[in-house]
């Protein structure tokens, strides 16, 4: 009854339905995959054979809370830079065809050479009014974005080069990396104590980032632990990680803790990544 969404409210009331009626736990949920992922499904399983239930859907609120944590905090980071940039981009747009033109009349009347850069600015000006610039400006940007957004979501060779350059930006590519790394070792400390194999592991864990150089890496890492090789030397091995991460997963491995690691691992990275955060607001 505290659903507000009616289409969540309509699956809880199905689940409610199952339930009440005998079907078990880990079915029931699973046949909801848009709403309840492989991580709910893998906890909720783990609980349920292991008769602590109510312990893995305490892990489970913990970990879903710090990812959605996460998640605002890029939010954040990012909204005063993309806000920044969209008013001074109004501005200059209102200032080329509000306010030049003001000046242009009383520049003509001088009858002087104007300086190189005011020539420029009443160029772009007169582009913008006279020649149809702004209809040009416009047109060309919803082409350009819509080209990109294509690009990114058809050809994979384009998104992993995107994604490679997002990572280099300075700043916003800490950002990435660090809540990445966070969430990812959150996950896998909490798959890896619900008793989930290391394979299974590291593929519902690459699904936190969308970013396919980060996925290509945690591919690789999958096969080459069915190989035999150490977890801690696949991941040194990736640049894509800092090398923080194949230190702490090596600690854990040798003190047969890596549940353990991986948890401290992402309050680490947790706590890098607020840094970051509040720095950049600040």
């Amino acid at each position: 009854h505290q659903v507000t969404h009616p289409k969540f409210k309509d699956v809880v009331g199905q689940i409610v339905y199952d339930l009440e009626n005998g079907s078990p736990i880990v079915e029931t949920f699973a046949q909801w995959p848009v709403v309840f992922d492989g991580v709910y499904l893998n906890m909720l399983s783990a609980g349920e054979l292991s008769g602590n239930l109510d312990q893995f859907l305490d892990k489970l609120t913990e970990m879903l809370e710090k990812q959605e944590k996460i998640r605002a905090g890029i939010k954040s980071a990012l909204f005063y830079p993309i806000t920044l940039v969209t008013v001074s981009v109004g501005i200059t747009l209102f200032m080329l065809t509000n306010v030049v033109p003001v000046f242009v009349g009383m520049y003509d009347n001088l009858g002087v050479e104007l300086p190189g850069p005011t020539q420029a600015i009443v160029n772009a000006s007169d582009w913008l009014l006279k020649e149809g610039g702004l209809m040009k400006l416009v047109g060309y940007s919803i082409l350009f974005f819509t080209v990109y957004g294509q690009a990114k979501k058809r050809i994979p060779a384009f998104k992993r080069f995107m994604d490679m350059i997002s990572m280099k930006f300075p700043l916003f590519g800490e950002i990435i990396l660090k809540g990445t790394v966070a969430r990812m070792g959150l996950l896998m400390s909490n798959l890896i104590g619900a008793g989930v194999g290391i394979v299974d592991v590291l593929r519902i864990g690459k699904t936190v980032s969308s970013n396919l150089v980060l996925q290509d890496a945690v591919d690789r890492i999958s096969r080459g632990v069915v190989t035999g090789k150490e977890l801690s030397s696949l991941f040194q091995a990736e640049k894509a990680f800092p090398l923080e991460v194949s230190q702490f997963i090596e600690v854990g491995e040798n003190t047969g803790n890596i549940e353990e690691m991986l948890e401290s691992l992402s309050r680490y990275y947790e706590e890098e990544f607020d840094s970051v955060v509040e720095g950049l607001s600040t």
